[in-house]
């Protein structure tokens, strides 16, 4: 069976953030922050998917999709993440449709780096986005 458009995009978002200078790891869902082998490290996490609009046969969603940054440095973490930060944002609007498969990313919130502060050597903080997509109200596997 051919994946869902859904699973299409977190498919699409993956590949963005694999192609992002200088991030060690992606996976997606939760990890144990005690297993990242290679950082900065990027977890892909879904959040809620509303209908926003009935047309008929279609239905407009908007994804909410969670990108996880964790970051680490010996000195000047806040450094590190001003230089890390706007590579991810920049890359997930490149192709704001991910290849045809949507309709708009849309970046939401920045949600500011935990733990930080000037003794720390890791960092992590949450990018929130918003991904309307159109599909067939009788097939999540077909775009519209």
């Amino acid at each position: 069976m051919a994946d869902s458009i859904r699973e299409r995009i977190f498919a699409a978002v993956e590949t963005v953030m694999l192609a992002v200078d200088g991030i060690g790891q992606v996976s997606r869902g939760k990890i144990d922050p005690l297993a990242i082998q290679r950082y900065p490290a990027a977890f892909i996490l879904p959040g809620a998917d509303l209908v926003t609009e009935e047309l008929n046969t279609l239905l407009t969603r908007d994804l909410q999709v969670f990108i996880f940054l964790w970051i680490r440095a010996q000195v000047d973490i806040h450094k590190v993440v001003e230089v890390v930060l706007p590579k991810v944002q920049q890359a997930m609007v490149a192709d704001n449709t991910l290849g045809g498969l949507t309709i708009d990313v849309t970046e939401t919130e920045v949600q500011q780096p935990f733990p930080l502060s000037e003794d720390q050597s890791e960092a992590g903080l949450v990018i929130d986005y918003a991904i309307k997509y159109r599909v067939r109200r009788d097939n999540p596997y077909a775009i519209s």
